[in-house]
C-alpha cells in the first residue's frame, strides 16, 4: 500500500487513507505515524470517511467533521413539482437564448481540448480561483483527451462551459472532476451541465452520482469545541464557508 502526502510547516497533511488492502491499513497508519515521528512532523488525515476512523483509533486522534459528499440517487432525482420550479426556470430560459448541453465521447479532439483550455484559464482568471492540485483535479490535457466531456455550447456552436467524466470505483456510482465556465456562460450553466450528466448517467444504468464533498454539511451534532465553533461559524458568519 501507500500513503499519499504533502507538507505543511510540521505537519505531514495525507489525502484520505492509505491505499491499501483493508486489513492493513491499521499498520499503514501506525507505520506513517512512526515515520512522521522519526522526521519531527505530525500527520493529519484529510477527508477520511467515518466508517474508517476506526483505523486510527490506536493513536488516539482527535477527528473535526468538515463536511460531507453529497450522493445523489439517481431513480428519484426529477425536474418535476414546487421544489424544483427555480431550476426548471433556470434551464428553460437558458434553453431559450439558444444554449444545449452535449456529451462529447473519448478521444476528444484537439480543437476541443484549446476551447475547454481558455475556458479553464479563463474560470482560473476570473472567478479568482487557483488549480487546488492535492486535493482538486486540474486541467490536463493528456488527460482529458480520454475522457467523456459535457459541454455547454452558445447558439454559434462555441463551447462556454464543461465538466469532465472520471472514473469512480465505487459500485454502481459516477462522478465527475472539473466544472467551469467562461465569462459568456449564462447563470445556471453549471446546473444545466449536472442535470445533463443525470440524464447521461441514468441511460448507462448508474444509480448514484457522486458530487464531491460539501463543506460544513454533517454539523448537526457536535462532539468537540472545534467543530461547535465551525457549525457556529458556518451558521452565523456567510464569508466563513
Amino acid at each position: 500500500g501507500f500513503t499519499a502526502y504533502r507538507l505543511a510547516n510540521e505537519f505531514a497533511i495525507v489525502l484520505d487513507e492509505p491505499v491499501c488492502e483493508q486489513g492493513d491499513k491499521e499498520e499503514l497508519v501506525e507505520e506513517f505515524d512512526r515515520y512522521c515521528y522519526a522526521n519531527g512532523l505530525k500527520a493529519i488525515y484529510y477527508r477520511v470517511d467515518e466508517n474508517s476512523l476506526v483505523h486510527f483509533s490506536s493513536l488516539r486522534k482527535q477527528k473535526i467533521t468538515i463536511g460531507q459528499e453529497a450522493v445523489l440517487e439517481l431513480e428519484r432525482f426529477t425536474l418535476e413539482g414546487k421544489d424544483r420550479k427555480s431550476l426548471r426556470n433556470g434551464l428553460n430560459a437558458i434553453q431559450k437564448k439558444g444554449f444545449t448541453t452535449a456529451v462529447l465521447k473519448a478521444p476528444q479532439q484537439l480543437e476541443t481540448l484549446d476551447e475547454l483550455k481558455a475556458i479553464s484559464d479563463e474560470w482560473l482568471k476570473e472567478f479568482d480561483k487557483k488549480e487546488m492540485v492535492f486535493s482538486q483535479g486540474m486541467f490536463n490535457a493528456e488527460t482529458l483527451v480520454e475522457q467523456d466531456i459535457i459541454v455547454l455550447k452558445n447558439d454559434s456552436d462555441k463551447i462556454v462551459a464543461f465538466l469532465n467524466i472520471i472514473p469512480d470505483y465505487a459500485k454502481d456510482e459516477c462522478t465527475y472532476d472539473m466544472i467551469r465556465k467562461s465569462l459568456g456562460a449564462p447563470g445556471g450553466s453549471m446546473d444545466a451541465l449536472i442535470v445533463e450528466m443525470i440524464s447521461n448517467a441514468k441511460a448507462q444504468n448508474y444509480s448514484y452520482l457522486n458530487m464531491g464533498m460539501v463543506p460544513m454539511t454533517g454539523l448537526e451534532t457536535t462532539d468537540s469545541p472545534a467543530e461547535k465553533i465551525m457549525k457556529f461559524g458556518s451558521t452565523r458568519l456567510g464569508n466563513f464557508k
